[in-house]
């Protein structure tokens, strides 16, 4: 329990981590450094792809599979948003975008099953909760903005997309934050709240 609560927090601490790197690209790209904020985008995606595949494995260990099928959606998600950005940096910014709002899609679905998900009698299961929906919220407006874009609508696009990837640090930051506390108080008092069967 322990040991797949430490596996599941690495990877909610990595998925945290990729939310800040592409919210700070998103902001690049909004600004004045299009190419480099791109980039930082493309490197925060494979980051949250990467925590996201750590939490699911964390949650099939503990057979909360569908938790795990969340998280394995985020990780599609943002693996895609990868590759589309990666598309768009090689100057196929029509079909970039057009991955780009699918994974963004997948990864709004993802949190949303996550949020659903999360076990009621655990510790801080709220916050957990909300914090997934705030990752599944800013998913969906980040693919609202890529649509905005594929529309042309340059300033717009890019405006609603950061938004979207700032809600979303916002959320892996309290879903991270809820789950170092709660393993703590699982460590220090293991299996201490009533389990579902």
């Amino acid at each position: 329990m322990v040991g797949e609560g430490l596996l599941e927090l690495t990877g909610a601490s990595i998925q945290a981590v990729g939310t800040a790197i592409a919210a700070a690209g998103e902001a690049l790209v909004a600004g004045s450094s299009p190419i480099l904020g791109e980039k930082l985008v493309v490197i925060g995606n494979g980051t949250e792809a990467s925590g996201n595949a750590l939490q699911a494995v964390a949650l099939s260990a503990g057979r909360r599979s569908f938790a795990a099928s969340g998280s394995w959606f985020q990780a599609a998600g943002n693996a895609a948003n990868t590759v589309a950005g990666v598309f768009i940096l090689n100057g196929d910014r029509e079909n970039g975008l057009r991955l780009d709002i699918l994974g963004d899609s997948v990864q709004a679905a993802g949190a949303a099953i996550e949020a659903a998900a999360v076990d009621p009698y655990s510790p801080l299961a709220d916050i957990i909760a909300a914090g997934e929906y705030l990752v599944s919220f800013g998913a969906a407006i980040e693919a609202i903005g890529a649509c905005y874009l594929l529309k042309g609508k340059e300033e717009e696009g890019n405006s609603i997309q950061a938004f979207g990837s700032i809600l979303q640090f916002s959320g892996a930051s309290t879903i991270s934050a809820a789950l170092s506390k709660r393993y703590i108080i699982n460590r220090n008092a293991p299996l201490q709240y009533p389990q579902r069967s």
